[in-house]
């Protein structure tokens, strides 16, 4: 049996139009409910040759069916159909189908005008029906198992994270023509960006998407750790497998940050899918940030300019209304609002000034329909939700300001300190910087103010996410297993209490506080504004003796960051010389906590600096490198011509005795270039563009020759003379061409928009 129970009343009576229309081959007509004289659908209003009543009833007794069929029939009299059909949303007995026939015997052929949800059901699992069925994917992605499937199988997934109460919200999704356009999209082409404004959908169409591919075969790839390599190297090499990989809120969330020019990583990731037809990438990003990365990094531009990759823009504005009305009356039942309430926007239909207003909202509409309760008296409800639409950035004011308990603000504070590069932060990381925070306003420490505030903010404003497992990689090959992972972190509930926040941290005196009580680097980067008020803040904790002490919220990139402000400002203390091996060889490639700081192939000129004085003899560099240990913390993660720069350096400062010998400086060099080689190939490749014939004669071999020579003109540089060009061996695959244009199976236009709106929302909360 499919997931009837995921359909509202409205999505019932869509689907028994097209049930009754492919049975019947009549196209038949919907009517707004209380309006019709007893007209559910109907062939015509002035022949009446079919009439079907649509009963959604699933939850109700037949005592309560009976009893509403019985109030149809001075209707059905009155209309005197050729046919009357009655579709039911209950199993019915025998005994039971008999009963209804008598009563509209008159206008039935047989028992076999009174469908019931056993024959709805073994109609759409026909297979001639399937196309019918797939449209309504309510219906069959739960009863696939996919959602078991994708929690339980060991694929790349955060699937807490993916999936947060998705069985909840997916009786409350609206199929929109974003999706089935997105949909479409992804089945040409493999490569979408999805763009809109915080609140319209991007996540929500995302998710639908993910299901509905991986209810189709695919594995899905998905990571809230923000790191592109990881999600590269997880992809498989099997050119069967199928996999989707999944960035949600890219740039927002830190997966790659283009002004740090990880556009080479993503580049990589395109070519990559490109490449391997059984693969999909699907984007999605803020339109503000995505436009702020195009204006500042002419790479990522140049991707989505030339249609590397299609973009699919979701505009609230542009949201057909018939969709605003959906979303409308989904979200109204999702939270459950009583039909008192909603009975404010019902009169006089109301609800067409909330759908047609400039500022609607998919997400103020949620908030509003959460905090129902705050318009006080019922028919104050509409008053209530349209406030919220004309002063959108009044949605979390009164909640943070009047509701609030100042334990439970500055948590909410302390999360969104927390929350940079990612939106995820760890239990313990919040815990301990909360911790800080409440010895700072004062607060009775006695007290369990963590769990306490937790308790009260969970599901409302915070959501706890449980990881039980992670992934763990090696180099070379790469490839990537599991192991138990019982960790938490927290998030916001909703991106909209993100953007609140960040404008409540505009006021430079809370600023101020978070850098006074900073538990970690990054909450301290996270408050200040420019490069310069970041180097004064890292300044003051180095002079005062404090930089050695100094965490960060990944304990991996401490001894990184603490040599990077070591060498910037050029400090000589004995207390720092443990960090300077561990950091060179844990140096990121791409780091990334505020506009203001980004460490991106900055390693290059860290060594170089670190190469001068007071620094080389202070904490005796030569020494530290001249080991196996010592070569890789230097070479490893420089790009091509930074690695042959740094060689050339190691070169000439290397002493080789006893087991350290020349060789192994070549070893490890060689495999060193062969990984920036490729690298440097998969950036370039993925950036071929196949119009410009001026320059390559669109020929895609020749390109790769060019760069070949490229990478060679590189290795030109280099003063080993072990290192031979036949030692590498470069993989540059096919290049392929997109499809012209997509089509797209979208739900039939209904003529009489104002019908169909009043159809949608003018009728009772079921």
């Amino acid at each position: 049996m499919l997931e009837y129970q995921n359909l509202s009343p409205l999505e019932f009576e869509y689907l028994c139009q097209d049930v009754m229309q492919e049975r019947l081959q009549v196209p038949l007509r919907r009517f707004p409910a209380g309006k019709d004289g007893g007209i559910d659908l109907v062939d015509s209003l002035s022949a009446c040759g079919v009439l079907v009543q649509v009963k959604h009833y699933l939850k109700s007794p037949f005592s309560t069916l009976r009893q509403a069929l019985r109030k149809e029939l001075p209707k059905v009299r009155a209309l005197n159909p050729g046919q009357y059909f009655i579709c039911c949303a209950q199993t019915l007995s025998p005994a039971q189908v008999k009963e209804i026939y008598q009563l509209f015997s008159d206008y039935m052929a047989s028992e076999r005008n009174i469908v019931t949800l056993l024959e709805i059901d073994d109609f759409l699992c026909d297979e001639k029906n399937a196309a019918l069925l797939r449209k309504h994917f309510k219906l069959w992605l739960s009863a696939t198992h996919i959602l078991s499937e994708l929690y339980n199988q060991h694929i790349f997934v955060d699937a807490e994270a993916l999936l947060y109460d998705v069985r909840e919200e997916l009786p409350y999704y609206v199929q929109t023509e974003s999706y089935w356009k997105s949909k479409a999209i992804l089945e040409a082409e493999r490569l979408l960006m999805i763009l809109g404004n915080p609140g319209v959908g991007k996540t929500t169409v995302s998710k639908m998407l993910v299901l509905y591919f991986a209810s189709i075969g695919y594995r899905v790839r998905y990571t809230t750790n923000g790191d592109l390599s990881d999600i590269k190297r997880s992809l498989s090499a099997d050119p069967e497998l199928r996999e989707i990989v999944l960035l949600d809120d890219c740039l927002g969330q830190c997966y790659f940050r283009l002004r740090d020019t990880q556009e080479s990583e993503l580049s990589a990731l395109i070519k990559y899918i490109k490449f391997h037809p059984s693969k999909m990438l699907l984007l999605n990003s803020r339109v503000t940030i995505f436009n702020e990365a195009r204006e500042q990094a002419p790479a990522f531009s140049q991707l989505f300019d030339r249609g590397a990759i299609s973009i699919r823009r979701i505009d609230a504005e542009d949201i057909p209304l018939r969709e605003k009305a959906l979303i409308l009356y989904a979200l109204m039942r999702k939270f459950q609002v009583p039909d008192s309430y909603y009975q404010s926007i019902r009169s006089d239909k109301k609800y067409r000034q909330i759908i047609q207003h400039p500022n609607y909202n998919p997400r103020i509409i949620e908030y509003a329909a959460w905090r129902y309760q705050d318009a006080g008296a019922p028919e104050a409800f509409f008053s209530f939700l349209m406030d919220k639409i004309q002063s959108p950035k009044n949605v979390w004011k009164d909640e943070f300001e009047r509701r609030l308990d100042p334990v439970d603000r500055y948590f909410m504070y302390t999360l969104h300190s927390l929350a940079v590069p990612r939106p995820y932060v760890s239990m313990d990381a919040m815990r301990q910087a909360y911790q800080k925070v409440l010895e700072a306003i004062h607060a009775d420490i006695s007290l369990n103010h963590f769990e306490n505030v937790l308790s009260r903010l969970s599901r409302s404003l915070v959501r706890i996410v449980s990881r039980e497992q992670r992934v763990v990689y090696s180099r070379e090959p790469y490839h990537w297993t599991f192991v138990p992972d019982d960790s938490q972190e927290l998030t916001v509930l909703n991106p909209s209490v993100s953007d609140y926040l960040e404008d409540v941290f505009r006021e430079p005196a809370l600023r101020r506080f978070f850098k006074d009580n900073a538990c970690y680097l990054e909450q301290l980067i996270h408050m200040c504004d420019s490069r310069e008020e970041i180097d004064a803040e890292v300044k003051r904790l180095s002079d005062s003796g404090q930089l050695d002490r100094i965490r960060t919220i990944q304990p991996e990139l401490t001894c990184p960051l603490i040599l990077y402000s070591t060498v910037r400002f050029r400090i000589t203390d004995p207390q720092l010389d443990s960090y300077i091996l561990p950091g060179l060889l844990n140096f990121p490639t791409h780091y990334y906590i505020s506009s203001s700081f980004m460490l991106s192939h900055q390693k290059r000129q860290l060594i170089l600096d670190l190469w001068q004085e007071p620094l080389f003899s202070f904490y005796h560099v030569r020494d530290k490198v001249n080991s196996p240990e010592g070569v890789k913390a230097l070479l490893c993660g420089l790009e091509l011509e930074s690695l042959v720069t740094v060689a050339n350096l190691l070169h000439k400062n290397l002493v080789f005795s006893g087991d350290w010998r020349r060789e192994d400086f070549v070893s490890i060099l060689r495999d060193e270039l062969q990984d920036a080689g490729q690298a440097y190939l998969d950036k370039w490749t993925a950036d071929y563009d196949a119009s410009d014939e001026e320059t390559y004669g669109n020929d895609f071999r020749a390109y790769c020759i060019r760069l070949e020579d490229e990478v060679y003109d590189h290795l030109d540089k280099l003063e080993i003379p072990e290192i031979q060009y036949e030692d590498f061996l470069w993989d540059m695959a096919e290049w392929t061409e997109a499809p012209d244009s997509v089509q797209y199976d979208a739900p039939p236009v209904r003529n009489g928009l104002e019908s169909e709106i009043d159809m949608i929302l003018d009728r009772n909360i079921e």
